[in-house]
């Protein structure tokens, strides 16, 4: 604002004496006052869409495990690109804790709740409903089954995650209270704590053999273990905007990308794949969280405008894949090759995000994408 408006004075001084710079000056103060400016952030954009499109291509290889393919390599390749896709959930988890925990914010609890309530309870509702008519359509449930599904958060495969943010939501105003009274190192502990106990009960499981199968009865429930993501995102972003990360440091987080990623995308149709690509495993979290930092990292410097434009369109992507897999996955018949596997993959992604954009500029349609 200073510089600003020094400038303008010095001009205005060699033009028109007087009341030039006082009018600037106004001018320029009325600007800075009226027009607040929004700092753009493209990383989150861009880990926004990248996990949107992970999504997407999660559900279309889990869909195609149950054909039949042409060739034994489309099977494999089909586990691989299926497992690698799992970090997509700790990525958006992350994201919404780097916003939502952000220690610059400032608002009260009822404005908090009022927000998140508008934002999602609508897509939420309609999306609900529309998704329980279609798997009352494809199996025969009761009003007793339906209550089940909507208490537990699982109208449908893929809303229990929207039903799990619900869940965090009601949290983020004391993780916020807390946050704001701890320092950097007091944040990076008790994140790393919460995470180790989420990650050692997962690996318990797995090693006893207990693979417990029963999911809490109520859905805000579901978001107890990934609490620890949630803080992470937060405390990533705060380190990023703190200290300048060396090129040493930043090649050894995408080194530690790089090993994770490949024991993950190594473990498609493998015997101990389940534990590997678990939300709640340590290869999935790590992966997940050094290539969320390599993001915020390298990725703040995109000057793409449209990138944003397709940000918001997330949502709606992840709203509506599973409707559009309905309609495409059955014309693809039960034999597939590679033409028809891509083709299936590249249509259902673009679509999704197609279908999204259109329908954040239907005004009837834009509350629910």
């Amino acid at each position: 604002h200073e510089e600003a408006t020094g400038r303008i004075c010095a001009s205005n001084r060699s033009s028109t004496p007087g009341n030039g710079c006082r009018e600037s000056i106004h001018q320029v103060t009325m600007n800075c006052n009226c027009i607040p400016l929004k700092q753009s952030h493209p990383e989150f954009d861009f880990i926004r869409i990248l996990a949107a499109s992970l999504v997407v291509l999660l559900h279309v290889t889990a869909l195609l495990e149950s054909v039949s393919f042409s060739s034994a390599d489309i099977l494999r390749f089909n586990q691989i690109l299926n497992s690698s896709c799992f970090i997509a959930v700790p990525l958006f988890v992350m994201l919404s804790g780097a916003l939502l925990l952000e220690h610059h914010r400032h608002e009260s609890l009822v404005d908090f709740y009022k927000k998140r309530f508008r934002r999602l309870f609508f897509p939420v509702l309609i999306w609900s409903i529309m998704y329980l008519i279609i798997a009352s359509l494809q199996n025969d449930l009761t009003w007793k089954n339906i209550l089940f599904m909507v208490l537990r958060g699982k109208p449908f495969y893929h809303l229990w995650y929207l039903y799990m943010l619900m869940g965090l939501y009601l949290l983020t105003p004391a993780f916020r209270r807390l946050f704001s009274e701890c320092n950097l190192k007091e944040k990076v502990w008790w994140t790393s704590l919460i995470l180790l106990m989420v990650w050692l009960n997962d690996a318990t499981d797995y090693i006893l053999g207990m693979h417990r199968n029963g999911s809490p009865c109520l859905f805000f429930n579901l978001s107890i273990p990934f609490i620890g993501l949630f803080l992470c995102g937060s405390v990533l972003r705060e380190l990023t905007e703190r200290k300048q990360i060396s090129k040493v440091a930043l090649s050894g987080v995408v080194l530690v990308s790089i090993i994770t990623l490949t024991i993950i995308a190594y473990s498609g149709g493998k015997q101990w794949n389940s534990f590997v690509i678990s939300y709640r495993s340590p290869v999935n979290n790590v992966a997940a969280i050094s290539c969320f930092y390599c993001f915020l990292c390298t990725c703040n410097k995109f000057a793409w405008n449209k990138l944003s434009v397709i940000g918001r369109s997330t949502l709606g992507v992840y709203l509506v894949h599973p409707l559009l897999l309905l309609i495409l996955a059955p014309l693809f018949g039960s034999t597939i090759g590679w033409c028809g596997y891509f083709t299936l993959l590249i249509v259902t992604l673009l679509m999704s995000f197609l279908t999204a954009l259109v329908g954040l500029h239907i005004y009837g349609l834009r509350k629910i994408f």
